[in-house]
């Protein structure tokens, strides 16, 4: 069963990946291709395809829509569907929403009780709600941790040390390097993610395949917790460095590395070698 957040929590915690603090200029400099950073906000929108003979308030649907689905997308994964679809209908008697990422469907007749359409938008934040397996929010110290588990057979053990790994070395890393960084971070697990981790804006996403396959690899944490006290955005610089700076974090706060069995990755030739003069 879901265990459901409140909507302002999932409003101002889930937004923050989607609606974020550093905008690029707005044009590129001469010759180079404009690129998207890592915290810009992203475009959003839903196209409403109405058949029936029920009349709605489009402008409402539309306000609704943006006050819901950007959180939900930023949560689930920045592939997430941008474009969004939302059908209405008139063929079924019972059934009244159903929302998945890329489409909506609601009932023509349900959506035209003014009560119905003036709790739209809780209803559209609920049937989201459905597309995960459970919603965990753990509060310590100041910091706040949003767990959402797509996967229904997610060893719940690992997600156990995954956020104790996050309360032990995040607030170090944040008030060791930069005390800038949000203090609320989501933690997704997918079945459909094909890495290891990867960290955007305050959402770190995990592998489900991978962490059950390597359920002592929490330093996971530790590494994709940096990227988010780096927030260098896209661009920024050479991704080996980047990278390496991470690496270099887990070699040095890491909580169980000998217990995962990880070592420092080797220097390679390329990032060794000098050019010559």
């Amino acid at each position: 069963m879901i265990k459901k957040l409140t909507q302002l929590t999932f409003l101002v915690m889930l937004s923050a990946a989607a609606f974020a603090q550093t905008t690029p200029p707005a044009t590129a400099p001469t010759g180079q291709p404009q690129q998207r950073r890592r915290n810009q906000p992203r475009h959003y929108a839903i196209t409403i395809v109405n058949n029936t003979k029920v009349n709605v308030d489009t402008a409402q649907i539309n306000a609704d829509f943006k006050a819901v689905y950007p959180g939900f997308a930023a949560a689930d994964g920045y592939r997430t569907k941008r474009e969004v679809t939302m059908r209405i209908i008139d063929t079924a008697k019972k059934f009244t929403l159903s929302a998945v990422a890329g489409e909506i469907v609601v009932n023509g007749r349900w959506i035209k009780d003014k009560k119905n359409f003036a709790g739209f938008q809780n209803s559209l934040q609920e049937a989201l709600h459905k597309n995960w397996t459970s919603v965990d929010t753990t509060r310590k110290d100041g910091y706040q941790l949003v767990f959402i588990n797509k996967n229904s057979a997610f060893n719940p053990a690992i997600r156990k040390d995954l956020v104790e790994t996050f309360f032990t070395v995040f607030p170090v890393l944040v008030s060791t390097f930069n005390d800038k960084t949000t203090h609320e971070v989501v933690f997704v697990t997918d079945t459909a993610y094909g890495g290891v981790a990867e960290a955007s804006g305050n959402r770190i996403l995990f592998s489900t395949k991978y962490m059950n396959a390597h359920p002592t690899d929490i330093d996971i944490v530790t590494h994709e917790g940096f990227h988010l006290v780096q927030g260098y955005g896209y661009s920024a610089g050479p991704v080996w460095l980047t990278e390496g700076i991470a690496d270099f974090i887990r070699y040095k706060y890491g909580v169980d590395n000998i217990g995962s069995k990880w070592t420092m990755p080797a220097v390679t030739y390329c990032q060794n070698k000098r050019k010559e003069i």
